[in-house]
C-alpha cells in the first residue's frame, strides 16, 4: 500500500506477521499501527488492504435488502445511520459499487468502487458517518 491510500483509523493487514491492525500515525516511510496491546511500525509496502466481506458488512450494521438487490448483486444497506443511506452491491463477492445518499446534506456519491475495508471507512467518513468498523 501507499501512504496516500491510508488515514488514521484504517484497518490494514501485515500479512507476513499475521497481524491485523489499525493505523495510529504516520512517518514519511512507515505507518504506526496498534490495536489492543499490540503496536508496530511497518513500511508501507508491508501493509495490505483487507478485503471487504459480507461478514464484515453485517457485523458493522449492514443488512441484506432484497428489494434493492438486482443484477449487480445482493444489496446491503447500512441501517445504523439516519443521516445517510449506504448501499453496497455484492457482485460475485466483489463489492464493486457503494452508493451513499446523505439525507441531511445536498450530496450523493454514486458508484464508488469499494473492495476493501479501508475504502468503506473512507466513504462513510465522506458522508459524516463516524462509524468504528469492527473486524
Amino acid at each position: 500500500m501507499q501512504a496516500k491510500e491510508l488515514m488514521i483509523g484504517d484497518w490494514v493487514n501485515v500479512a507476513e506477521f499475521g497481524i491485523i491492525d489499525q493505523v495510529l500515525n504516520f512517518t514519511p516511510d512507515t505507518a504506526i499501527t496498534g490495536h489492543g496491546d499490540t503496536c508496530g511500525e511497518y513500511e508501507y509496502e508491508r501493509l495490505e488492504p483487507i478485503p471487504l466481506t459480507v461478514d464484515i458488512l453485517t457485523k458493522n450494521g449492514f443488512a441484506l435488502n432484497k428489494e434493492m438487490s438486482n443484477d449487480e448483486g445482493d444489496a446491503y444497506e447500512f441501517v445504523e445511520s439516519q443521516d445517510a443511506r449506504a448501499i453496497v452491491h455484492d457482485f460475485e463477492s466483489r463489492h464493486t459499487h457503494l452508493f451513499l445518499f446523505a439525507v441531511n446534506f445536498p450530496m450523493t456519491i454514486e458508484r464508488l468502487l469499494v473492495s476493501h475495508v479501508h475504502e468503506l471507512q473512507h466513504a462513510l467518513r465522506l458522508c459524516g458517518i463516524n462509524k468504528e468498523i469492527e473486524l
